[in-house]
């Protein structure tokens, strides 16, 4: 009689936990990237300039949050750098309540203002900023945790004083969605004219 009650109780636990993996591959199986829209200028300034200047921290959108602030721009820096597109040097802000006035002030300067002010080893083409639009992350068994992430990009061209925007959304493993971004921008930067 115990034997068959321990094994009635025994049995929604295997249940339960054979489908867990079966969830989380399900979750996976709905990854890549989810959008990706040029909102102003033209993505042919991504691979027309050869130095940019990554600025950080990134501002929020309402349903944006940081994980660590300047971890997802360090990551795109180097992201970028790795695939060639273009060299890129990073600049961290730390006192929040001057990063706006910090990055309008530089999109204003000179290259070689912007390379003196910093403190940089060359000077740059153009600087990078953005907005984490937002982020939700869940987590999926055995997998990990899947985040959702929208950021938007803008890329200021020192010498022309041009903006090109782009917004991303990447639905990938947490350690995945960033170069996940990376590798969807250096393709359609290659293939725009």
């Amino acid at each position: 009689m115990r034997s068959l009650i321990a094994r009635a109780a025994l049995l929604p636990l295997l249940l339960a936990a054979g489908c867990g993996p079966i969830i989380g591959q399900a979750m996976k199986s709905s990854t890549g990237v989810q959008d990706f829209q040029v909102r102003e200028g033209s993505l042919a300034d991504f691979k027309a300039v050869k130095r940019v200047l990554v600025f950080a921290p990134f501002t929020k959108g309402e349903k944006g949050y940081f994980i660590c602030r300047g971890e997802d721009e360090w990551s795109i820096a180097d992201g970028l750098k790795r695939a060639g597109l273009f060299e890129t040097e990073y600049a961290f802000e730390r006192d929040a309540e001057k990063a706006a006035a910090t990055l309008a002030a530089l999109r204003t300067a000179s290259p070689a203002e912007v390379q003196s002010r910093l403190g940089l080893a060359a000077a740059p083409d153009a600087i990078l900023s953005g907005s984490v639009l937002a982020r939700d992350e869940t987590v999926a068994p055995t997998v990990g945790v899947i985040e959702e992430l929208r950021l938007r990009l803008d890329l200021t061209t020192l010498a022309t004083r041009r903006t090109t925007s782009i917004e991303v959304a990447v639905k990938a493993v947490h350690r995945e969605s960033i170069s996940m971004m990376i590798k969807e921008i250096e393709r359609r930067a290659r293939a725009a004219k």
